[in-house]
């Protein structure tokens, strides 16, 4: 079987997409708790936690307001905002993350990508937050941690639960 961090490395050499200047060599201690607080929870997630590739983004030049990931396992992260959170916070944004590659979001959404707000925004994304963000609940009471007021979920909008992203 071939290790997932290979298969990511692959995929980036084969990619012209991404810039990988801003690649974080050092992770702040509030990630680097963070990490090993997921694989300490949730040790299957260890191998893609590892082989996720840290990047720096700002919300002034690119518009990320956290994290974010792509589909070559590139982790995009603004410094700016999770270094004030919590390793608890930060290892809840961990798993939303994986959970984005996990269920193969960017190649079920592909046929959604047009669906981009006025402002920008991806409703494709904005689904696939809604799908990760509903089972955090339970994620949340393992790691001692409150989930954020901020970020999207289903009964906000009304929504049922365990819908997927599609729906």
């Amino acid at each position: 079987m071939i290790p997932l961090r290979l298969i990511f490395l692959i995929s980036l050499l084969l990619t012209e997409k991404g810039d990988m200047s801003e690649r974080i060599d050092t992770l702040p201690e509030n990630l680097q708790a963070a990490r090993l607080l997921v694989c300490r929870h949730r040790p299957y997630l260890a191998s893609l936690i590892w082989a996720l590739v840290p990047i720096s983004k700002t919300k002034k030049e690119h518009g990320l307001d956290s994290m974010a990931v792509d589909r070559y396992g590139r982790w995009y992260i603004n410094l700016e905002e999770v270094t004030t959170w919590a390793p608890s916070k930060a290892a809840l944004g961990i798993i939303h993350e994986c959970n984005h590659l996990l269920r193969r979001h960017h190649d079920r959404m592909t046929v959604f990508d047009e669906w981009i707000t006025p402002q920008g925004i991806s409703l494709a994304n904005l689904g696939g937050d809604l799908e990760i963000n509903d089972g955090l609940e339970e994620e949340a009471k393992d790691f001692n941690a409150t989930l954020p007021d901020n970020w999207l979920y289903p009964k906000s909008f009304g929504f049922e639960p365990h819908l997927l992203a599609e729906e």
